[in-house]
């Protein structure tokens, strides 16, 4: 039970200083952050931090950007990898029934149909496993699926 605790205390942690250094951008002279928000649950389950902007940011494809969701996954060991049945499996996530790809596109369809123009990440210290299918679908340019 301990283990546990202290899983859910370092992931928390994590949590919070993952949204620290994303608040530190509110102090750029040329940000164009509107607000940041921890635990802002507008798109269910991506609400760990979220960044809206006070006008649209360019994003790697010049596209514009309203908002950045992001979903921080703790894990306290350092000897996982992220593989396509990972994104795939509730227990990735520590749910029973819906899985992390399944969350994000309710949320894309949720914030598209609200008109918003938005990214969503998967922040997490474990890499994409070299060997698995997913590692060919991850641009190097934005980190998204490619």
């Amino acid at each position: 039970m301990s283990k546990a605790v202290i899983a859910r205390m370092q992931g928390d942690e994590y949590q919070a200083l993952y949204f620290w250094y994303k608040a530190c951008g509110l102090f750029h002279p040329h940000s164009k952050i509107k607000s940041i928000s921890y635990e802002y649950d507008v798109a269910k389950s991506f609400d760990d931090v979220v960044i809206e902007y006070n006008q649209p940011i360019a994003d790697e494809y010049d596209g514009m950007i309203d908002m950045d969701f992001y979903q921080i996954k703790f894990h306290v060991t350092n000897n996982g990898e992220m593989t396509y049945s990972s994104l795939t499996d509730p227990s990735f996530i520590n749910a029973t029934s819906v899985s992390f790809l399944q969350r994000l596109k309710d949320s894309v369809l949720s914030m598209t149909g609200q008109g918003k123009r938005c990214r969503f990440y998967l922040v997490t210290p474990w890499g994409i496993s070299a060997s698995d299918q997913l590692a060919e679908l991850v641009s190097n340019v934005g980190g998204n699926f490619g």
